[in-house]
């Protein structure tokens, strides 16, 4: 995909004792000037859009313009705003008057709208004087296509009774709707007629699994095909694919012990675990598909050991710090994701 050079992109400027160098350099703003004297800044915006999945790229050039050699910190040298960044300083020991590069790169997938990340890179002279780079990337992410949600679940009693859930499509790019086609893995998902919502189209999907009484585990896949409208400027008379995963199930019998778990906390109270057992049928499925365990703050890190067929033992890495009277942990199935149990967490000695 063509985009325009990185250098027709907006870059601004701020200089002190660490030189930045730019081919259109901007008069410092009266705040940039209140900086920290040995501070120095970069910023660039690209001025296409990516798609969602594309990297924003940008290589920072800049001289050092101080009268002694600068050494990259050793710990926490570079500091970033995402996990989703990474920067690269093809020099770790910088002389005076080098000149060195700084490779900034965002990684957009799964982001949308304007977004903003920075950097810190942080030198010090031998006698430990900072002198702190701060880089900035500025963009605008579009998707180009996308399913709300992305899986849907149905569970026995909903197949039974026909019930029909929305799923939407939607994109930032100019799409022909009318070309939209899906495709299953299997003749038992049936899908409405699309009607326009919100800058794409919205429809019910219903799963027919005539009269079964039990339907176990199953997972159907829907591929919905679109082509881009030829009014659009980039990827004009391409086709957009998204996959929609549906999950139906029945309620098998799960049981998760002990009812209360006790936390198992290290002599320094840093690290702690405790330790579950699952039983239920759901157990291979569990496996094949993934499982997770989570608490009130989020997911948790686990190892799991089958102990049989529909038997394991599970240990759940916790911090005790985080650990209250009313802490819970669950376990968690599918996607969307559905709490097969939970048990209470208790700490030894704690009121």
């Amino acid at each position: 995909m063509a985009h325009a050079s990185l250098s027709t992109a907006i870059v601004t400027f701020v200089f002190v004792l660490v030189g930045c160098e730019a081919s259109t350099p901007q008069t410092p703003t009266s705040s940039e000037q209140m900086e920290p004297a040995n501070r120095s800044q970069m910023s660039f915006t690209q001025p296409i859009p990516l798609l969602s999945g594309e990297p924003l790229k940008h290589v920072f050039p800049c001289s050092n313009r101080t009268e002694g050699i600068l050494h990259l910190v050793t710990t926490g040298g570079v500091k970033k705003s995402c996990g989703c960044t990474s920067v690269n300083v093809d020099k770790r020991d910088w002389a005076p008057g080098e000149s060195i590069s700084v490779d900034f790169e965002v990684d957009t997938t799964g982001k949308s709208g304007e977004i903003h990340e920075s950097a810190i890179v942080d030198w010090e002279t031998s006698s430990g004087e900072r002198f702190p780079l701060q880089l900035e990337v500025n963009g605008t992410v579009i998707l180009p296509i996308v399913a709300v949600p992305k899986a849907l679940t149905f569970s026995q009693e909903e197949i039974k009774t026909s019930i029909r859930k929305k799923i939407r499509l939607q994109s930032d790019l100019k799409v022909d709707w009318s070309t939209l086609r899906p495709q299953f893995s299997k003749d038992d998902l049936h899908i409405g007629e699309a009607v326009p919502a919100n800058g794409g189209v919205e429809f019910e999907i219903a799963w027919n699994d005539g009269e079964r009484k039990s339907i176990g585990f199953q997972q159907r896949i829907i591929e919905f095909e679109v082509q881009v409208s030829a009014a659009e400027s980039r990827m004009a008379g391409d086709r957009l694919r998204v996959v929609v995963l549906c999950t139906a199930y029945t309620p098998a019998p799960f049981l998760l012990s002990p009812q209360t778990a006790r936390l198992i906390c290290s002599a320094d109270n840093s690290v702690a675990y405790t330790q579950l057992h699952v039983e239920s049928d759901l157990v291979p499925e569990m496996i094949s598909t993934g499982f997770s365990i989570a608490d009130e703050e989020g997911r948790l890190d686990f190892t799991y050991k089958r102990l049989a067929a529909n038997r394991l033992f599970v240990k759940v890495n916790m911090d005790p710090k985080r650990v209250t009277a009313a802490s819970r942990i669950s376990v968690l199935f599918g996607d969307p994701a559905v709490q097969l149990g939970s048990v209470d967490i208790v700490v030894p000695g704690r009121d």
